[in-house]
């Protein structure tokens, strides 16, 4: 046992050989280890992509929203009558008869009615003559207040015009004697002087004769002093005939002037007249024709008054005895009988079944993106795979409100819409499942990629081109978006071409996400 053992021992026992021996076979094996895993890792390197990519497209999208709703009429109306606790006399139809608009549906008694309005009617016949009578009256005061206005202004105008011709014609008298004095005036001034000199030397003259005859009464004596008279008499007439002239074209335009004040007296009078009585019959006929208005407003009183209110509201009720039908359709619904007394419910129902249309709602997140005239699809199960072209014809500004049994209004979050169709389709019935897909936007021809290409820095919208599939070199382009639909983006750049292919940022190999194509390297 100790010469196996010390045999083990030698064997065992480290020499420098040995150690040289060992250190290289570990060598050998780290290299080789190193080297296996260096070229696993390098065919896992190449077995995985460096990227995941989309491609550019080049297409139409269409962003789109889809609703279930039911097929409705297009015209329906419930039928009421705006009369209460009537007996109804007579139902002209039957749920399932086609109607006119304004066939009759049914009638009610109206005997009480027309016992009331043939009694009102008599008392507004006879308030209607005495307003009738009071309005002629009012008439013929005020146009005989007309009449004597015109008369009197015709009358006061020519007085007027005479007196107004007088004054002229005194005015002109006036200023031809004031010319006829000054004339005289001029006359006498010019021969005054002469005249009172030939007066005096007449006068000398009969003083002369007088003394010589008074000497000797001789004839001839006698028959100077007469000459001498003759003559003195003669300046004398000169003398007095100036003073007369003037005095009498004095008196003369005395009385002109008279005659003058007088005739504008007169003139001023007619005019004041004419002012106080046209404004006396100015106020006669303004208040003839208020008496006229009043008369005339007391009538439309009369007509439009409580009794003209009564006849009105027993006219409108009298009319809603009897029922007819608003539009053209098929009575739907019926729910009075002959006999009984209609408390204002519900009469009947019309449809128009040649005029269909789809109700529908949508809930508030979709509400803002659609609008009237929209362009839809129409899809039933009736008619299949038909696509039905119609156009939103209805979008309420209001959610939609639900009344329980109990009269209790519930506010929804849903918002009533209604497509009509371009076309109708006699497979198509009242109640029929609906689904409507609503055209929001499109954009035709146009470069797109998915969504989660597009990538952002602040304002900034980019994507990343693939350059070389080998290296894996990239570029970023700047892109400006336009149509979103679920799933693509319309997308515009410059040296952004169709077939490019864009990363998908979100989806790289490295986290082994599924994308539409893997570039590997």
């Amino acid at each position: 046992m100790k010469a196996k053992g010390e045999k083990l021992k030698s064997v065992f026992k480290p020499t420098k050989k040995k150690v040289v021996i060992i250190v290289l076979i570990l060598i050998l094996v780290i290299g080789g280890i190193s080297y296996f895993n260096a070229k696993a890792k390098a065919a896992m390197a190449a077995a995985e992509p460096m990227y995941n990519t989309a491609s550019v497209e080049r297409k139409d999208l269409k962003k789109e929203v889809s609703v279930n709703g039911t097929i409705g009429s297009a015209d329906k109306k419930s039928v009421e009558a705006d009369i209460t606790n009537v007996e109804v006399t007579a139902v002209n139809v039957k749920v399932g008869d086609h109607v006119k608009a304004g066939d009759v549906i049914c009638t009610f008694d109206s005997t009480s009615i027309d016992n009331k309005m043939e009694n009102t009617k008599e008392s507004a016949n006879i308030a209607e003559q005495k307003s009738n009578q009071a309005i002629s009256n009012a008439q013929a005061s005020y146009n005989n207040a007309v009449a004597d206005k015109n008369t009197n202004a015709s009358r006061n105008a020519q007085a007027v015009t005479d007196t107004y011709n007088g004054y002229q014609t005194a005015i002109a008298q006036r200023d031809g004697a004031n010319i006829e004095l000054q004339a005289a005036q001029q006359n006498y001034d010019a021969n005054i002087e002469q005249a009172k000199a030939d007066l005096a030397t007449a006068q000398g003259k009969v003083e002369t004769a007088q003394s010589v005859y008074n000497t000797d009464n001789s004839a001839a004596n006698n028959q100077a002093l007469e000459a001498a008279n003759v003559e003195l008499s003669t300046a004398q007439a000169r003398v007095d005939e100036l003073t007369k002239a003037v005095s009498d074209a004095q008196a003369k335009l005395s009385e002109m002037q008279t005659n003058l004040n007088t005739k504008e007296a007169a003139y001023k009078d007619a005019v004041q007249k004419q002012q106080d009585t046209a404004v006396t019959d100015d106020r006669t006929v303004a208040q003839q024709d208020s008496a006229l208005d009043s008369a005339k407003l007391d009538a439309q009183s009369v007509n439009s008054g409580e009794v003209a209110q009564t006849i009105d509201d027993l006219q409108k009720q009298k009319d809603a005895c009897t029922v007819v039908a608003p539009i053209d359709g098929t009575i739907t619904s019926l729910k009075v009988e002959v006999g009984e007394i209609y408390k204002g419910n519900e009469i009947a129902v019309i449809q128009n079944e040649e005029e269909l249309l789809v109700n529908a709602t949508v809930d508030q997140y979709t509400i803002s993106d659609i609008t009237e005239g929209m362009n839809t699809i129409i899809k039933t199960d009736t008619t299949g795979d038909l696509e039905m072209q119609g156009t939103l014809s209805f979008v309420s500004p209001v959610p939609k409100s639900d009344i329980d049994s109990n009269g209790k209004t519930t506010v929804t979050t849903d918002y009533e819409i209604q497509a009509d169709f371009a076309e109708q389709n006699e497979r198509l019935r009242l109640g029929m499942n609906a689904k409507t897909t609503i055209l929001i936007a499109e954009a035709k021809n146009v470069l797109s990629v998915p969504g989660s290409c597009i990538q952002t820095d602040g304002d900034r919208k980019f994507v990343t081109v693939l350059v070389d599939e080998a290296t894996g070199e990239t570029k970023d382009i700047d892109v400006t978006t336009g149509l979103e639909t679920d799933y693509d983006v319309e997308v515009k750049g410059k040296g952004l071409e169709e077939g490019m292919q864009v990363i998908i940022p979100d989806a790289s190999a490295e986290i082994g996400t599924e994308t539409e194509d893997a570039i590997y390297g």
